[in-house]
């Protein structure tokens, strides 16, 4: 009996340690599904969008159907306004946490659902995440977030998109592994508006206090990867900071 009752317990924990050990697995394995399947809803989406926009119809019930997919142009509208306006203000209300928290625009309003605005796909890291706008703790939460009162990724001169993601966050690396990021190394970005490919150009620790090398440098259409450092401590902040041609 005793026998059976100390068998009995062993097999109990070793099967506790063994779900143990998979809990990381199987939690990267759910988030990446979800992943996957955001990635395809939101290229679905992006795809259908060109096509009623190519479609000259005057029917009432495809104009409803269109505008409650995505208002691609007047997303592209106020991008390019809000990018050109922080620009020529030198990015001044970028002062603080509270700063960069509150979404830059609602994409609910234009027909985002799920209110991703894109991916953020590094091969060498195998990272692939959904970008929120506004990096507060619930966006960063779900994945990658762009820190408002720096441009919108989008491209173009005098821009400087600021993507912050969490150094871990669970069972999830996220931004953990950034920092083995070479020069020369590609970042792309996935928008409504095409793919954006960036090359790691620097990397720097900042205090948390610190904006300068988040701005925008003029002439410059730049992206920087931005997380807590080291890890599992918030003391520093990381930075990769990618450029991309203006000629593509």
């Amino acid at each position: 009996m005793k026998w059976n009752m100390i068998s009995a317990c062993a097999g109990i924990l070793i099967t506790l340690g063994i779900v143990i050990l998979l809990i990381p697995l199987i939690s990267n394995t759910k988030y990446n599904y979800i992943q996957e399947y955001k990635t395809e809803k939101f290229i679905e989406d992006c795809s259908e969008t060109e096509k009623d926009t190519t479609t000259n119809s005057t029917n009432k019930k495809s104009e409803e159907i269109h505008k409650s997919v995505i208002d691609i142009e007047g997303l592209r509208r106020d991008i390019e306004e809000y990018n050109k306006r922080i620009y020529e203000e030198k990015q001044c209300n970028l002062k603080d946490k509270s700063s960069y928290q509150v979404a830059s625009l609602n994409l609910y309003d234009y027909g985002f659902q799920d209110g991703v605005y894109g991916y953020l796909s590094v091969d060498k890291l195998g990272l692939n995440m959904p970008i929120y706008l506004g990096a507060n703790d619930y966006n960063m939460s779900l994945g990658a977030a762009h820190m408002s009162q720096t441009s919108i990724p989008y491209g173009g001169e005098n821009t400087h998109a600021v993507i912050a993601g969490h150094c871990g966050y669970g069972y999830m690396n996220y931004f953990r592994h950034i920092d083995s990021l070479q020069n020369g190394d590609m970042v792309k970005v996935t928008t409504p508006f095409g793919q954006l490919e960036y090359k790691v150009i620097d990397k720097v620790i900042i205090k948390p206090s610190e904006f300068e090398p988040l701005r925008i440098k003029e002439g410059k259409d730049l992206l920087t990867l931005f997380t807590c450092y080291p890890y599992p401590t918030n003391k520093y902040r990381y930075c990769v900071i990618c450029e991309r041609s203006l000629d593509e």
